[in-house]
């Protein structure tokens, strides 16, 4: 609630991400290097003031060391995916529910220049299924705790 963001979005994003292992590291080709629960990229945290963005090797492994502590990376994935949503509220302003979610787990992946995009949709078919499927999950999950979804 204090980063405006609906819960189950953001267990959602961090299901899909990282399967909420907060050590999870993807080290792709430069700047395709990322961690922690949000798989957020090095280049990315550096937007929201951890690390200075760039390749060197103590930089990355400070913001990667950064991301997996869990307040830190959840804190910064939060902040993130509510600027997603608010792309998404933007761009299309009749997304709602759902949709909204799944629109803006998009902009998350890939940035909302490319991950809004419908050549985005067709070629990444496969992330989109797995951010429904953890969507799914994590309603069926806070239905089961007694938490209104």
């Amino acid at each position: 609630a204090e980063y405006g963001v609906p819960l189950q979005g953001l267990i959602a994003l961090i299901h899909a991400e990282s399967g909420f292992n907060p050590n999870a590291v993807r080290r792709g080709v430069w700047p395709d290097v990322s961690g922690g629960f949000s798989q957020m990229i090095v280049l990315t945290a550096a937007g929201y003031g951890i690390g200075d963005g760039t390749s060197d090797p103590a930089n990355v492994e400070a913001v990667l060391a950064a991301l997996q502590d869990r307040e830190t990376g959840i804190r910064l994935a939060a902040t993130h995916f509510a600027k997603c949503l608010a792309v998404v509220d933007q761009r299309f302003p009749s997304a709602s529910g759902d949709e909204r979610i799944i629109l803006a787990l998009r902009a998350y992946n890939a940035g909302a220049g490319y991950g809004l995009t419908e050549d985005y949709a067709q070629k990444y078919a496969s992330h989109i299924a797995a951010y429904k499927g953890a969507l799914a999950l994590t309603y069926q999950v806070l239905a089961n705790k007694g938490w209104p979804v």
